[in-house]
């Protein structure tokens, strides 16, 4: 992997004072090892992986195709998909609102519903039979998925808005420059996202999605498999403990999946400056490859309203194990 930004978190001000004992750090490395080995044969169970075209192949593809490959991430204007998904969870959208939490009580966790196949399959298929109906959503299904057989396994609603007061935040004194809150990737292998906004989605301020251009490509097997490790043991989120998890294991493993943290001067930061792309109005629907640098922004004006989508080919893939 030739990454275009270096992340060292013994130099990182947040974490080089963390001290962890000796005897914790060999137990913490000893775990984490173990871990991985688990979460690597999970990972290879499923047996349908996205497809893998070279140079020739991929320029015989459609363009839309090409740019999705190329940046990874594509937008799409379909307003009726909108109001479609939006009739279709109206029951759901309501019942979602009217179970939120305080302002002040409300975590990020709380502002997402989910829709899985053993919750609500019947829905899941109706929404997935909208975006079906979509040709450029379909093309790009089909092709990154050449010779599997995706579905749609687990829908989200988020319900976001300027009165969340303590929504991304991972302890009391967390502090972080919102210039990269929520920038992260994920740590599902074999998936294919998209967003689609179920409101109007008019400026960077109402939380519009936001990807980083090329992204998806600056990674190895092994930084996912670390990520997703990090992940399954709670030791990305911003508070003391996590902190501590993190720098018990070896330089080597240190790598988290998302990027709060880091500050828009930064390397990291000055990477994600130059090549962000922010999707709003017109563009309603989002298709994205998950492992790129991402976040729905934080809502400084009005809410959003927003389903976002995982297709993948099994039932393991999604799932954080």
């Amino acid at each position: 992997m030739d990454c275009k930004y270096k992340i060292d978190y013994s130099v990182h001000p947040k974490y080089r004072d963390v001290k962890v004992p000796l005897l914790k750090k060999f137990i913490a490395n000893i775990s984490f090892v173990w871990s991985s080995i688990i979460s690597f044969l999970f990972l290879f169970k499923g047996k349908q992986f996205p497809a893998k075209f070279n140079n020739q192949e991929l320029k015989n593809l459609p363009d839309k195709y090409q740019q999705f490959s190329n940046d990874g991430v594509l937008g799409i204007v379909d307003q009726s998909l909108s109001n479609n998904l939006k009739n279709i969870l109206e029951q759901k959208l309501e019942s979602h609102r009217e179970g939120l939490k305080p302002n002040s009580e409300r975590r990020l966790a709380d502002c997402i519903k989910s829709i899985t196949l053993k919750t609500d399959a019947c829905c899941l298929k109706e929404i997935e039979g909208q975006l079906l109906k979509n040709i450029e959503f379909k093309e790009i299904l089909d092709l990154y998925f050449m010779g599997g057989s995706p579905s749609l396994r687990v829908a989200l609603i988020h319900i976001n808005s300027e009165n969340d007061e303590m929504v991304i935040r991972h302890s009391s004194d967390d502090e972080f420059d919102d210039e990269l809150s929520l920038f992260h990737v994920d740590t599902n292998l074999n998936t294919l996202k998209c967003m689609v906004y179920l409101n109007d989605v008019m400026s960077i301020e109402n939380g519009a999605f936001e990807y980083v251009k090329t992204s998806h490509l600056d990674y190895d097997f092994f930084t996912f498999l670390n990520r997703r490790v990090i992940r399954k043991i709670k030791a990305f989120e911003r508070d003391l403990l996590s902190k501590t998890k993190l720098m018990s294991l070896l330089k080597i493993f240190r790598k988290k999946n998302e990027f709060t943290d880091f500050k828009k001067d930064s390397e990291l930061g000055c990477f994600i400056t130059k090549n962000k792309k922010t999707f709003m109005n017109p563009h309603n629907l989002v298709v994205f490859n998950p492992l790129g640098i991402h976040r729905g922004g934080r809502v400084f004006k009005g809410e959003r309203l927003a389903l976002q989508l995982v297709f993948c080919c099994d039932d393991l893939s999604w799932r954080i194990i």
